[in-house]
């Protein structure tokens, strides 16, 4: 029996071609995966690094984060001309002054009796207010410009704000489309 190796180098160096030529295309490829093919125009300005974010604000005083939700629904009514959300059968009330473009916010506890000033504080993540505000047979009060970013806070939180005073139990309250409601009306 006889062979031929000169045929079959050649057969060998046919069929070895193309996967050669493969491996060295996918080498010289595989070098370009990742970097740019096209330069930069001329003078476009560098990738900026991101912005730091803003610092966390501290919860104010009794705020606990994931405090639970004080049961009760809100209900909008039109009450004295006066656009009005109700929350727990009046025990937060928010109400449109037209007039004068702000918002009366009421905290009530009718089983509490003091009076004089007291600490109203709002907690509508990510803002956090205290205010001085005015008590009377358990009611406080706070008037806010309808303006107000903290109106925006409350009615865009994640969910639901909570809205403390000095002697009273804490309020979390849900942030539904009825406080939104009274603040559009009035701005």
């Amino acid at each position: 029996m006889t062979f031929h190796t000169d045929g079959m180098k050649a057969n060998l160096r046919k069929a070895l071609l193309p996967a050669t030529i493969l491996a060295l295309g996918t080498t010289i490829l595989g070098g370009c995966v990742g970097s740019r093919m096209i330069p930069d125009p001329a003078g476009a300005p560098p990738p900026q690094a991101p912005a730091p974010s803003a610092p966390r604000p501290t919860p104010g005083p009794n705020v606990t984060p994931g405090a639970v939700a004080t049961p009760g629904d809100w209900q909008w009514s039109v009450s004295g001309g006066a656009s009005t959300a109700r929350f727990a059968e009046g025990r937060l009330v928010l109400r449109c002054d037209l007039p004068s473009r702000t918002i009366l916010i009421e905290r009530n506890e009718p089983r509490v009796a003091h009076s004089g000033p007291v600490t109203l504080t709002i907690a509508a993540p990510p803002v956090t207010r205290s205010f001085q505000a005015a008590a009377r047979n358990g009611t406080v009060t706070l008037s806010l410009p309808a303006r107000d970013p903290l109106l925006d806070a409350m009615a865009f939180s994640k969910g639901r704000f909570s809205v403390l005073a000095t002697g009273l139990p804490p309020l979390t309250v849900p942030s539904w489309t009825e406080v939104s409601r009274v603040i559009e009306d009035c701005r």
